[in-house]
């Protein structure tokens, strides 16, 4: 079991205090450990274009590739007439998000 008083002063430290204590094995796989979960959460983030959102939500961002083959961000789709293959031709969509599955939340759930 953890002494209290280690887990108190722990508590009190920032990330970098706590990174620069750890010996340099452990700050690796620490690191590596931090690394995979951030990536994992942004993969969870990002819907294939092959599935289509839910129109009743108007809070999507794209990614897509314009003609420079740049990536760049779309701000949203306003649903209207037109299918949503014929957004991610139009578009060139090849991922989007729901923004507010991107944005903080705020303490009370809301954003």
């Amino acid at each position: 079991m953890i002494d209290t008083k280690v887990l108190e002063k722990i508590a009190q430290l920032d990330d970098a205090a706590i990174l620069r204590r750890l010996p340099d094995n452990e700050r690796s796989f620490f690191e590596y450990g931090f690394q995979r979960g951030y990536n994992r959460a942004l993969k969870d983030l990002w819907h294939p274009n092959t599935e289509e959102p839910d129109k009743a939500k108007s809070d999507i961002i794209t990614l897509g590739f314009d003609n420079d083959a740049y990536l760049q961000f779309k701000e949203s789709i306003l649903w209207n007439e037109e299918s949503w293959r014929h957004s991610i031709s139009r578009c060139q969509i090849i991922k989007w998000a729901y923004l507010s599955d991107i944005l903080p939340k705020q303490e009370g759930g809301e954003q």
